[in-house]
């Protein structure tokens, strides 16, 4: 049975903003802005590439997650880093309201708006990592990050899964890595709100070493919608 399902996209760590009224106080190196600390690298220009293709509107934050992880829940103890932990609690609790309380409140809207109208609500959050990390090289290209609780998750990763290995060599397409899918996330705090039988809260995450090879970078930026769409097609078909 063909089912209704809406996709909706999301960039929590697209760039390294920090807000001029608070750049004297957070005094952060622009070097570690612009590092994997301060921003996930082609995430953003990922992300843009499936809302383009896919014409899906895309939800994104510019702003550092040095100044607020817009991809961790309100109680997580890394919601600030350590640059952000010296502001002062009037200052924290704004940057809050206006840099992650809004964001997730976008992002909730939208998937009660499309609830309402489709069987299913996938929610495809884009991120990227860096290639070596504390002396470990992380050498696969794609990531596909889910709740293995979850079988709709499991399921729809399976099959993306296959959809990718038709461009991408199976060793350089990892299931829950370089994360699990089911920590602290914007995704798996919407799992708890919506529940799984409707919500697919999916994380796609690259290598940033993909970003060094500019002719292949460009190919994922057309393979990767395309593959997702055929995916959905046929997640579709099979529930």
């Amino acid at each position: 049975m063909r089912q209704k399902l809406a996709l909706l996209l999301s960039s929590e760590h697209g760039g390294y903003q920090i807000p001029k009224a608070l750049e004297s106080f957070l005094k952060i190196p622009l070097s570690v802005l612009k590092s994997h600390r301060g921003f996930d690298r082609g995430a953003l220009e990922m992300a843009l590439a499936f809302s383009k293709k896919l014409k899906v509107p895309l939800q994104f934050q510019t702003y550092s997650r040095l100044l607020i992880d817009s991809n961790r829940s309100f109680d997580h103890h890394h919601l600030f880093s350590k640059y952000s932990q010296k502001l002062s609690l009037p200052q924290r609790q704004q940057v809050f309201v206006k840099y992650h309380q809004s964001y997730w409140e976008k992002n909730r809207s939208r998937i009660k708006s499309l609830l309402k109208k489709y069987d299913f609500v996938l929610h495809l959050s884009v991120h990227s990592f860096t290639p070596e990390l504390k002396g470990i090289r992380r050498k696969n290209f794609i990531g596909l990050l889910y709740d293995p609780a979850s079988s709709g998750e499991k399921n729809f990763c399976l099959v993306w899964k296959q959809k990718l290995k038709t461009e991408i060599s199976p060793q350089k397409i990892r299931m829950n890595f370089p994360y699990l899918g089911k920590s602290n996330s914007l995704v798996t705090s919407f799992r708890k709100e919506f529940g799984t039988e409707r919500y697919l809260g999916i994380e796609l995450e690259m290598n940033q070493a993909l970003l060094n090879k500019p002719v292949y970078w460009n190919f994922l930026k057309s393979f990767l919608p395309q593959s997702l769409s055929q995916a959905i097609e046929t997640f579709k078909q099979a529930e």
